[in-house]
């Protein structure tokens, strides 16, 4: 359900070639989160870094929601970049899980999605 990979680079390395490995892949970025920041300005930090990313391909996206709307409820793509201990992780929910929850309708696109997704995260991770 969650895909993740440790990394030796440091967050700030992964967050500035983000949106380039994304967008080689056929994802753009809708918004990108600064989650530790943002949590320091509410007055609630965190020791950890995290950052979350919101991508998404608009032909897989139309495809998902034509077959079933209620996929809107997990979209777009979250991919997170977070410290934990001292090492980096990249993680992302795995689109095809999706199908457990809405069946072979949209099966094989979130199979596609889940592919893509995955590459992105281990190019990031290298």
């Amino acid at each position: 359900m969650i895909y993740e990979i440790e990394t030796t680079k440091k967050p700030e390395e992964i967050v500035n070639i983000f949106e380039e490995k994304a967008k080689e892949k056929g994802f753009g970025t809708l918004h990108s989160y600064n989650v530790h920041k943002l949590l320091e300005e509410k007055g609630h930090p965190i020791e950890e870094e995290v950052y979350i990313f919101e991508i998404c391909n608009p032909s897989y996206a139309k495809q998902a929601l034509t077959k079933e709307s209620k996929v809107a409820c997990f979209l777009p793509c979250r991919v997170a970049i977070y410290t934990k201990g001292g090492k980096t992780v990249i993680s992302t929910m795995e689109p095809s899980s999706m199908s457990q929850v809405f069946g072979e309708s949209i099966s094989d696109i979130a199979n596609e999605v889940d592919k893509i997704i995955k590459d992105i995260v281990q190019e990031l991770a290298k």
